[in-house]
């Protein structure tokens, strides 16, 4: 069809429609002696009148019912298609830097009203395609999961990040899988690594993503990476400095979440060995606390909390998590 002639552009909501502006070359002589395209023919000896240069007085109105059908067309289609993705909630048209504030985030999309981190809402452990899906189809506004390398530890062991918590080293569902599920929505993400070698890969992954379509959401990463003196020592951590050094390298523009094994207490120890590797970082710092111990180890995390602006807490709850820069 010749609608594609038709110069448009949106805006304020409304389709405006440029007036098509035909524009007449001149056609060798040859051509306007043969008669096609003259713009005074004789007719059963009557003058017949031509416009634009070849086009007969019906020709032309054919042409201007054509283009008036395009504008109408696209007077009706352009605003209900906006108008869907206004009220559709899962289209992620938000614009937001992965290294936002979650809470931010949350109030921006217009899931929650205020910056009140008992208002979000968490789902945990959304790994296989299963938990995935009940995770995506919840009124949970984050998502955590796991990751690890399929085969983790094993002869199978395989350089393909998934979604999967120890002991499982498999997986329905890969990290691949589970960014394209998640990004079609609005839904915050939190990546748990429960293994270094993962990590790299991940964060690979992760500026792909962000380079293709957009991931327009804050990214939390989350490793243990110290522990309290009750965890055995044959239960491994992340080794920190390297995790870090890997998310500097790789995809620096996230929130660091990061914790301690614990069994059953937070000491000056403990966060005195947090603050000597995080205290240099340029990024957003959460420290994920059980709610369990948290008010024995009150003392010691608000000293914690007290050295940078840019360090806050996550309580975790059984049931439910909420983020707090001052828990009680």
């Amino acid at each position: 069809m010749y609608l594609l002639s038709l110069a448009v552009r949106v805006a304020a909501g409304a389709a405006v429609v440029r007036p098509l502006r035909l524009v007449h070359s001149p056609v060798p002589s040859q051509s306007r002696s043969s008669g096609n395209c003259r713009r005074m023919e004789m007719e059963d000896g009557h003058r017949k009148r031509r416009y634009l240069g070849c086009l007969s007085k019906k020709q032309l109105l054919v042409l201007s019912g054509v283009a008036g059908l395009g504008v109408l067309l696209v007077a009706i289609i352009v605003p209900t298609v906006l108008l869907s993705r206004e009220t559709d909630p899962s289209v992620p048209d938000l614009s937001f830097a992965t290294d936002g504030d979650m809470l931010d985030f949350l109030v921006q999309s217009g899931t929650i009203k205020d910056r009140d981190g008992l208002q979000a809402t968490w789902f945990h452990r959304a790994n296989s395609k299963d938990e995935m899906n009940r995770a995506l189809a919840s009124e949970a506004m984050v998502l955590e999961a796991d990751v690890t390398l399929q085969g983790y530890g094993t002869p199978a062991q395989k350089p393909i990040p998934i979604m999967a918590h120890p002991p499982n080293v498999t997986s329905d569902n890969t990290l691949d899988q589970w960014l394209d599920a998640v990004l079609n929505t609005r839904k915050g993400i939190k990546l748990d690594f429960k293994s270094l070698a993962s990590v790299g890969l991940s964060l690979d992954l992760l500026l792909q993503k962000n380079s293709s379509r957009g991931i327009h959401r804050p990214v939390w990463l989350n490793a243990d990476v110290l522990k309290d003196p009750l965890v055995p020592g044959f239960i491994p951590s992340i080794n920190g400095t390297q995790f870090l050094e890997l998310v500097q390298e790789k995809f620096p523009n996230v929130t660091l979440s990061l914790g301690w094994m614990v069994l059953g207490i937070y000491n000056r120890k403990m966060v005195e060995g947090m603050y000597a590797l995080v205290k240099d970082l340029p990024q957003r710092v959460t420290f994920p606390i059980h709610s369990l111990f948290v008010r024995k180890g009150w003392p010691h995390i608000s000293w914690l909390l007290s050295q940078s602006s840019r360090f806050k807490t996550t309580v975790i709850q059984e049931e439910f998590t909420t983020t707090s820069t001052n828990p009680r």
